[in-house]
């Protein structure tokens, strides 16, 4: 009967189940014993090293997390059947697929490498280092709005693998241009 349902009504009745028992699990003991304390630890030891070093961090983890994407993007051709569908191209056509595929490919290793190499240049605010950064958060903040706005959630393969495949590599991607937009926020404010 709960399939039934129309979704604006199966929404709100999940928007509900999470939200309703919030003032039961979070009543002001429990906050003050442990979600305060908690916040404050987690906020001195925060505090205990400088942004740069978080930024370090942040960007040596980008530069690593363009290698896990190229781990998902060789399996692809294989896992969505390229072979058969691409058969079905003009020998051209074909040929561009492969062209765009390997140039995409190349350009995300040497997103990679660039950003390992001259990572202390991105965070301490080396301007060309900084031009690098842009063009690689703009690259993946419009991998998401293409994921978001141009591919329905019909067009994805279906199985468990793929929709797990597909919410780790869009959470990749968030953290990449994340990552690099948040550098050049960092840099922006600190020149304000």
């Amino acid at each position: 009967w709960l399939s039934q349902w129309p979704i604006s009504i199966k929404r709100l009745w999940i928007w509900s189940s999470l939200i309703i028992p919030l003032p039961f699990l979070f009543h002001a003991k429990f906050r003050s014993a442990l979600i305060i304390p908690a916040y404050r630890g987690m906020g001195e030891f925060l505090l205990t090293y400088p942004a740069q070093t978080y930024f370090e961090l942040l960007v040596l983890l980008a530069g690593l997390g363009h290698f896990l994407v190229l781990v998902a993007g060789i399996q692809v051709p294989i896992r969505l059947e390229w072979k058969e569908d691409l058969a079905k191209l003009k020998p051209f056509n074909r040929k561009v697929m492969w062209n765009y595929g390997f140039f995409i490919f190349v350009l995300i290793i040497a997103f990679g490498v660039e950003t390992l190499l001259y990572r202390y240049e991105i965070v301490s605010g080396v301007p060309p280092a900084l031009g690098i950064a842009a063009l690689i958060g703009s690259f993946w903040l419009l991998r998401l709005l293409v994921d978001c706005f141009y591919f329905s959630h019909s067009d994805w393969p279906k199985g468990p693998v793929f929709v797990i495949g597909h919410a780790l590599l869009n959470s990749l991607f968030i953290f990449l241009a994340l990552t690099y937009w948040s550098v050049l926020g960092w840099h922006w404010w600190l020149s304000h």
